[in-house]
């Protein structure tokens, strides 16, 4: 809920916590639950919310954001010669619960799944100081449904370096890197005059005029339909 707010530029203000749970539920969960919500707030204050009883453990939470002095993103808002920049690394996350399932010892690669870092200055430089129309989606469901989304939205066709896309040496697999979701990394186009106002970020494509029904070039990979890519459907 954060990274939503944050990828459209705005500043986390509240949040409200719906949770449902059995009568049998331990006080000492419920004082955990709150301790994890409250270590990723990153800035914004609970404000309320409902507990009620359930048959099964049941959460809601609702992001509030503040667009005060700042310009908001939309994914339609890409245009021809933009540069794509990225927060951060890619796959981690995935590569964390893939060594959870198969019982992997990597303290990294787990905590990146279980812990998920949000860039927070990537988000306030951007909506800050840009005065333009630009895109941002985060990668909650995988960098290269982010960068198709984007290209959609905008009529235009995103090309990414793949040898750009900054990636732990222990995730090396095409597929975890492009695809792995629950990374939360920010990824934006914007104008490359404005580049100098960001002080940290990754360099990974750019934003050309449309080519054909051609959404997204990964490398020599090409992609004209969202069906081509190798997307986890929340609904399958």
């Amino acid at each position: 809920n954060i990274s939503d707010v944050l990828a459209s530029g705005a500043k986390p203000e509240y949040i409200t916590v719906g949770l449902s749970v059995p009568s049998s539920t331990e006080d000492k969960f419920i004082e955990e639950f709150y301790r994890g919500v409250n270590a990723g707030l990153y800035g914004a204050k609970v404000i309320g919310g409902d507990i009620t009883r359930a048959d099964k453990i049941l959460v809601s939470i609702t992001a509030i954001g503040s667009t005060s002095n700042r310009t908001i993103s939309s994914r339609a808002n890409a245009k021809t010669g933009y540069s794509i920049i990225l927060s951060g690394e890619c796959g981690s996350s995935a590569a964390g619960l893939d060594c959870l399932i198969n019982g992997i010892d990597d303290k990294y690669l787990i905590k990146s799944h279980l812990e998920p870092q949000l860039n927070v200055s990537f988000s306030t430089e951007i909506a800050e100081n840009i005065n333009v129309p630009y895109a941002m989606m985060d990668t909650s469901d995988g960098l290269a449904d982010a960068l198709y989304k984007i290209a959609e939205a905008s009529n235009i066709t995103i090309r990414t370096d793949f040898e750009k896309i900054p990636h732990k040496h222990q995730v090396s697999d095409l597929k975890t890197i492009l695809y792995g979701g629950e990374d939360y990394k920010l990824v934006a186009a914007v104008p490359k005059s404005f580049l100098s106002n960001i002080s940290q970020y990754y360099l990974i494509g750019e934003a050309l005029k449309k080519q054909d029904d051609t959404k997204l070039v990964i490398g020599n990979m090409t992609y004209r339909s969202y069906n081509e890519l190798e997307i986890y459907n929340h609904f399958d």
